[in-house]
């Protein structure tokens, strides 16, 4: 095996090629061994089929056919005026008023996933101005 340094991948060294060991990225690594794990891909394809279910809420309970989420159903109580199980119009049943629960839900997804967003923005946001006021400061701030 002697190549020059010409013909070696701009990713790996002439000394990890004739040792047969090739040169990653940290994200390289990470993701060959990822991609390995099974139950991590079904985990991260459940998390992002979460998140589009989240964003396209309006057009997939449409798309369900099930009612909007602040509508009222009164034939869905019973004659009590208690909420009922599932049916074939709500599949997850209605609440105490009769909105549909299975709507409300892919809706409570949505705001669910503002919130987590926004306070992640906002606590790394806060810790990157303080880290740069404790780092330019020095002294009391950064003791602080």
């Amino acid at each position: 095996m002697n190549e020059s340094l010409e013909t070696v991948a701009p990713f790996q060294t002439p000394g990890a090629l004739q040792a047969g060991i090739p040169n990653r990225s940290p994200f390289g690594l990470f993701w060959h061994r990822f991609r390995q794990d099974k139950a991590a891909l079904l985990a991260l394809t459940f998390l992002v089929l979460l998140v589009l279910v989240a964003i396209f809420a309006p057009l997939i309970v449409k798309l369900l056919g099930a009612p909007p989420p602040n509508e009222l159903d009164q034939n869905a109580l019973d004659s009590f005026g208690t909420a009922t199980g599932p049916s074939s119009v709500h599949w997850f049943g209605v609440d105490d008023l009769g909105r549909d629960v299975l709507s409300r839900t892919i809706y409570g997804a949505r705001v669910s996933l503002i919130v987590a967003f926004s306070a992640t923005f906002l606590s790394v946001f806060l810790g990157v101005v303080l880290g740069l006021i404790a780092g330019f400061k020095r002294g009391w701030p950064d003791t602080i």
